[in-house]
């Protein structure tokens, strides 16, 4: 492609495609790897590296949606699942029968009422949806957790609203709570950088135990999510309700155009997106305990599990 061709007399650029002037082997590798980046976390910015730099094409904002996966797997939602993870005592993986199972539970606190997802996952990052439904009180989480067997070291609120409230109810609960940045990562020590924190104690007046408060980006959270319903690693049974994939569906990725960074938004017409949000903070508690990809070069950081 010629550019720029009134920069002087006799003179213009050119834009070479590199499939004339690379190995198309070491092509092929860079597209697949920025394929994957799509589809795994819905980072589309290799794409359009690839296709600028190396095809010498324009680039449109293809935008996305969490539109991935709409069918239901073949499953219900309580049936026993022998590929779940099991985890000792130490937190430690275990074959054991009577071990603790890995289900992570997310709470979208609203006023006067709450949403609750409730996950179990494969050491591999592979999960199923055992539960998706509105509670009133807390004392119903706490009949629900114990009846799904949910760890507290498993549960995870979000403390958006009602804060000093949802501080001091999960202290209670030694369960931890979070909050959802538009920061795209946080430091990590020197020269680390990851999309969530580590946990902050927060004093909570009249409480004995502290808050444990865990920050994470919104657009690495549901990009991931995107990414392992894309591959159908993310999935819900048969007799999940109806608006469990339509909230799982209500938000798409666009470029904001102040800053060109992308962002999932909840467009006009679209009400409820509670179980992406439930599911966000399920996902967040997986990603730490280290059975979901590749996030974080860490290794992931040590839980207690007590009996």
């Amino acid at each position: 492609l010629a550019t720029s061709p009134v920069t002087g007399a006799g003179k213009f650029g050119l834009h070479w495609n590199s499939l004339a002037t690379m190995s198309w082997g070491e092509l092929g590798v860079m597209m697949l790897e920025a394929q994957e980046a799509a589809d795994l976390y819905g980072d589309e910015s290799p794409r359009r590296i690839f296709k600028q730099k190396r095809l010498a094409l324009a680039w449109a904002e293809e935008g996305g949606t969490m539109v991935a996966d709409a069918k239901a797997s073949d499953y219900r939602l309580a049936d026993p699942w022998d590929d779940e993870a099991r985890l000792d005592q130490r937190g430690k993986f275990t074959k054991e029968a009577n071990a603790i199972p890995l289900r992570t539970m997310g709470v979208d606190v609203q006023r006067g009422h709450f949403w609750i997802v409730i996950r179990s996952w494969t050491s591999k990052g592979a999960s199923r949806l055992r539960f998706f439904g509105r509670v009133e009180t807390w004392q119903d989480i706490d009949a629900l957790s114990v009846k799904c067997r949910v760890h507290p070291s498993m549960i995870l609120a979000d403390s958006g609203d009602q804060t000093q409230l949802i501080y001091a109810e999960c202290a209670k609960r030694n369960w931890k709570v979070a909050k959802g940045s538009g920061q795209e990562d946080f430091a990590i020590g020197q020269n680390r950088r990851r999309f969530y924190t580590e946990p902050q104690a927060v004093m909570v007046p009249g409480q004995r135990n502290r808050a444990r408060l865990i920050s994470f980006s919104n657009l690495a959270i549901k990009d991931i999510i995107h990414g392992l319903r894309s591959r159908r690693l993310h999935t819900f049974g048969t007799d999940a309700p109806a608006e469990y994939a339509e909230q799982m569906d209500a938000e798409v990725r666009v470029k904001d155009r102040r800053t060109g960074k992308p962002m999932w938004i909840l467009p006009q017409g679209k009400k409820d997106n509670h179980a992406l949000d439930c599911e966000c903070l399920a996902a967040l508690v997986a990603i730490r305990w280290g059975v979901v990809g590749s996030q974080a070069p860490e290794a992931p950081p040590v839980e207690t599990v007590d009996a």
